[in-house]
C-alpha cells in the first residue's frame, strides 16, 4: 500500500472530528451546469524576429509574483463581462462606448475574470503568494467553524476517494480550507460530482504505465502533506479546475503529477472571444457581417453540395461560402451526426466551416450549429514536463471530426501597438476572416490556449462563421476539430507549423522539436 493513500486513511477520522457539526451539509449540491459550449497557430504577421519563437519556450507565470486584483483600479474598473451579449469590446474610451453600446453590445474598460457571485470571499484563510484572477484567495477555514457555527450549506467543490473505502469519500466544500474536509456516504453525493470522479480516476488509469503509482494515488486520495496545508499548490489546482468548469460550462481538470508540483498557469478565464477597439473597426465593416439578403444582390456562384441542415431546403450556408469565400478556400460540411467530414482535408489548404443562422430557417438544435451550441468535450490541462509545460489532454474520447472545444481571447490586431507588452507566442492568426487581426490568449483565454505543438497532431483549428442571428455581427471563430478519434489520456496537439518549416535546413538557426522522443524535425529559432 503506498503511503499517500495510509495517511488518506489515517487523516479520515481526524477531519471528520473537525468537521462534525456541519460535514453533513451540502451534500448534493455541485457546480451549475451553466451552459455547454474554445491555435491555427502560425508565424505572426509583425517584424521583428521574436515573433518567430517557438511556443514551447513561452514562460510560465510566476506565482510567487503578486498577481493582478479582482477589482480593478481608478483608472480601470472592472466591470464585469456579460457573456450573453452578442459582442464584448475592451476599450477605456467613453465617447466610443456611447457610439457602440447596445442591447447587443457590451463594451468594458477592462477584462478580469470575477469570482462567481454566489462564491462569497468570506473566512481568515488567505491564499498566501500571487492573486489568481476569479478565483477566490480568502476561505472559511477550522477556526471559523468552530468561533460562528455552521455558515451555510455551501455547495460541494469536490470529492475524492477514500483508499480501500469505496463507500465513503472525502468531500471539499466551496470557499473552505482542506482542513474542513470530512467524509460522506458515496450515495448521497450528487451523481454529477460522482460523474466527475469517475472522470478524473478513467484518466487516471491511463497513465498507469507511465506514472508512479504514489503520484497517481496523490491525485486519487491525497496524502498527509495536501490534507494539512491549505497552502499546498494541489490546492490550487483543484481551485482552477472548479472555477474554469463553472466558466466553461464543460468539465476542466488541471493536473501536475510531479514529485514538486509546480505552480500553476494564471490568467482571465473566458468562454468568448472579446474585441479591442481598434480590432472591432476593422472588422466591423467586413463583408462577412453583411445579412445573406445583402449579399444575394452580388453575383453568387452557389455551391449545391447539401448540408445536414435541417431546413435543407432554405439553408443558405453554402451560397454564403460562396458569396465571402469560395476562391479562397475548402468548405468543410458537417455530418448529419455532428461530426466535421475531413475527406478533403488538406493541412496546406486554407479552411473554413459554414454554420446555420436564423436566415436558413432551421433551430438552435440543427446539426449545422455545433460551435454555436457550445460543444466541448472534457479536457485535463496536463503539465507534460518542463520544455512544453502545460498541455492538453482528453479526458474522454474524441472521435475524428468532432469539434473538441474553441479558441477564445481577445482579438487583437497586427499593429504594433497592439503587440505591445504582451506574449504573441499565444496569437492565433486568422487567415479567412482577416490578415488583420488575431485572437490573443496570453493573459485572458481558455483552455485551448494549452494546445501543444505535435509534428503529427491530434486536431486541426477550422475557421468557424458562426452567428444565431443575422441581425449580429460575426464574431471571428477558431473551432479546435479532431483529425483522428483521441483516447482518453491522449494529447489533443496541432501542428503550429507547416512541413516545410520543420524539416533542417543549412544556414537557419534551428532547434531540435521535442514534441516527442525521437522526432527528427527542426523548429526555426
Amino acid at each position: 500500500m503506498s503511503s499517500s493513500s495510509n495517511s488518506n486513511g489515517q487523516l479520515v477520522n481526524a477531519l471528520d472530528a473537525r468537521a462534525q457539526r456541519y460535514h453533513n451539509r451540502a451534500l448534493g449540491q455541485v457546480l451549475p451546469n451553466t451552459h455547454t459550449g474554445k491555435r491555427t497557430h502560425s508565424k505572426n504577421q509583425g517584424t521583428d524576429q521574436e515573433n518567430q519563437e517557438p511556443r514551447q519556450k513561452r514562460p510560465t507565470p510566476d506565482a510567487s509574483q503578486p498577481g493582478p486584483s479582482n477589482r480593478g483600479t481608478p483608472e480601470a474598473p472592472i466591470v464585469a463581462a456579460d457573456f450573453t451579449k452578442a459582442v464584448i469590446i475592451v476599450s477605456a474610451d467613453q465617447k466610443f462606448k456611447q457610439e457602440v453600446e447596445s442591447d447587443r453590445v457590451q463594451v468594458i474598460e477592462r477584462f478580469e475574470a470575477q469570482i462567481p457571485q454566489d462564491c462569497q470571499e468570506e473566512g481568515s484563510w488567505s491564499r498566501q503568494g500571487a492573486e489568481y484572477p476569479g478565483i477566490p484567495s480568502r476561505k472559511l477555514c477550522k477556526v471559523d467553524i468552530e468561533a460562528n457555527g455552521v455558515v451555510g450549506e455551501g455547495v460541494v467543490q469536490a470529492a475524492y476517494e477514500i483508499h480501500n473505502t469505496p463507500s465513503q469519500a472525502l468531500v471539499l466544500h466551496q470557499g473552505r480550507t482542506c482542513l474542513t474536509m470530512s467524509s460522506a456516504h458515496t450515495a448521497k453525493i450528487s451523481s454529477a460530482l460522482r460523474d466527475i470522479l469517475a472522470l478524473k480516476n478513467r484518466f487516471l488509469d491511463t497513465l498507469k504505465r507511465t506514472i508512479g503509482r504514489d503520484l497517481i494515488n496523490r491525485e486519487k486520495y491525497l496524502n498527509k502533506e495536501i490534507l494539512e496545508n491549505p497552502d499546498h499548490p494541489f490546492w490550487m489546482y483543484q481551485d482552477l479546475s472548479f472555477f474554469h468548469t463553472m466558466a466553461a460550462g464543460f468539465s476542466i481538470m488541471y493536473m501536475c503529477l510531479k514529485d514538486q508540483i509546480v505552480a500553476p498557469p494564471r490568467f482571465s478565464y473566458t468562454p468568448v472571444n472579446m474585441f479591442t477597439k481598434s480590432a472591432y473597426n476593422v472588422w466591423k465593416n467586413n463583408a462577412a457581417n453583411k445579412r445573406f439578403d445583402e449579399l444575394k444582390k452580388v453575383s453568387i456562384r452557389g455551391s449545391k453540395k447539401a448540408t445536414v441542415c435541417e431546413n435543407p431546403s432554405g439553408c443558405v450556408c453554402n451560397q454564403r461560402f460562396a458569396a465571402l469565400y469560395d476562391d479562397k478556400a475548402t468548405q468543410f460540411l458537417y455530418k448529419a451526426d455532428g461530426l466535421l467530414n475531413l475527406k478533403d482535408y488538406n493541412p496546406a489548404v486554407s479552411r473554413l466551416v459554414m454554420e446555420c443562422s436564423d436566415a436558413c430557417g432551421c433551430s438552435i438544435n440543427c446539426p449545422n450549429r455545433q460551435l454555436q451550441r457550445g460543444r466541448n468535450k472534457a479536457l485535463v490541462v496536463y503539465h507534460e514536463d518542463e520544455l512544453r509545460g502545460f498541455g492538453l489532454r482528453a479526458a474522454e474520447p474524441i472521435k475524428k471530426g468532432e469539434l473538441i472545444t474553441h479558441y477564445a481571447g481577445v482579438i487583437h490586431t497586427i499593429s504594433k501597438e497592439d503587440h505591445k507588452n504582451r506574449q504573441i507566442s499565444y496569437d492565433a492568426e486568422l487567415t479567412m476572416f482577416s490578415k488583420r487581426l488575431v485572437i490573443a490568449s496570453d493573459t485572458v483565454g481558455n483552455v485551448a490556449r494549452f494546445l501543444g505543438h505535435a509534428c503529427s497532431p491530434s486536431a486541426v483549428f477550422m475557421e468557424t462563421y458562426s452567428r444565431k442571428s443575422e441581425m449580429e455581427i460575426v464574431v471571428p471563430q477558431i473551432g479546435i476539430y479532431a483529425l483522428k478519434d483521441i483516447k482518453i489520456g491522449e494529447a489533443v496537439s496541432i501542428s503550429y507549423w507547416k512541413k516545410d518549416d520543420l524539416r533542417e535546413k543549412k544556414g537557419v538557426k534551428q532547434v531540435k522539436c521535442g514534441c516527442k522522443v525521437g522526432c527528427k524535425s527542426w523548429i526555426k529559432v
